[in-house]
């Protein structure tokens, strides 16, 4: 029996791709120029030389566009933590810290947007429990690591340890995004994570 689904030929899937791309990059641009509120979606269009109805077809809104920068985001972090050199489970987290910081710091005009629309009623409320829950894996596989090498505590479960070092990077980019982000996130974020890794670290 023959397919009878439609498809989307490869050449017309990547002409999508490219266009998506497009827009997204010239809205992410003027978002780190102007910040999000200041940006309508004629101006994105204008940037990216697209239609308004084209940019509609690719983003229904700005929300999403900041949604998908959200997600990008996190997932850029973990994939450059674990790009790091192996190394010991302070040093893996110091670096997890940094990471995630630096990356906070160069967009900070959208952070701080993405922030204000991550409340439980708020729109990316969805997109931030899916960045949290990326996150959280990734935290868990650290702390499981350490403890197999005895070098984290293993008296609490590391489930538990995950969700507490999450809750500190997420209170802590909140509290940044909160006081103007007039101090160095990475830094901040190492001084509290160096905080409780001398809870957590196995003494010997």
């Amino acid at each position: 029996m023959a397919d009878t689904q439609t498809s989307t030929p490869a050449p017309e899937r990547s002409r999508f791709q490219r266009n998506h791309e497009r827009i997204y990059g010239a809205a992410i641009s003027l978002f780190a120029a102007r910040g999000p509120d200041a940006v309508t979606m004629e101006d994105i269009a204008d940037a990216a030389g697209m239609s308004r109805s084209s940019v509609f077809n690719h983003f229904p809104s700005k929300t999403l566009i900041l949604a998908t920068f959200f997600t990008r985001m996190t997932d850029e972090v973990i994939a450059e933590a674990r790009a790091e050199p192996a190394r010991d489970f302070r040093s893996a987290l110091i670096d997890l810290g940094r990471i995630a910081g630096t990356h906070a710091m160069q967009q900070g005009p959208i952070v701080a947007a993405i922030a204000g629309l991550t409340a439980p009623s708020q729109p990316l409320a969805p997109t931030e429990q899916a960045t949290d829950a990326a996150m959280l894996t990734y935290m868990l596989a650290l702390i499981e690591s350490g403890q197999a090498r005895g070098e984290v505590r293993d008296d609490h479960p590391a489930s538990a340890l995950a969700n507490l070092l999450l809750a500190v990077l997420t209170a802590s980019a909140h509290e940044w995004v909160a006081n103007g982000q007039a101090t160095d996130l990475s830094t901040l974020l190492e001084s509290r994570f160096s905080l409780i890794l001398d809870g957590l670290m196995q003494k010997n």
